[in-house]
């Protein structure tokens, strides 16, 4: 199912969220426990990632204002309850 693959690459893929948040806290540690400035790489590396994540919130803003609404109204019509999908990053 299209949607259901959707949902897998936000949270399972190498630039779901899943993977990210941990690639991230990674560099995160590693900048807090170094005693010098992060190197170029770093950078560049937290940069990629600060990409990712904007994709990955655009991928997610998508799935929630184009993909769910149909299935909400299958729903509706079935008597069942809306599937609840809130909005990236506390908007």
């Amino acid at each position: 199912m299209a949607v259901e693959a959707k949902v897998r690459a936000l949270t399972d893929a190498p630039a779901g969220f899943g993977p990210l948040n941990r690639d991230l806290t990674r560099l995160m540690i590693a900048l807090d426990q170094s005693d010098s400035p992060p190197a170029n790489q770093v950078i560049e590396a937290f940069r990629g990632m600060c990409e990712q994540v904007r994709d990955a919130v655009a991928k997610w803003e998508e799935l929630r204002t184009t993909d769910v609404p149909p299935w909400n109204a299958v729903l509706h019509r079935e008597s069942l309850p809306p599937v609840g999908v809130p909005p990236a990053c506390g908007n």
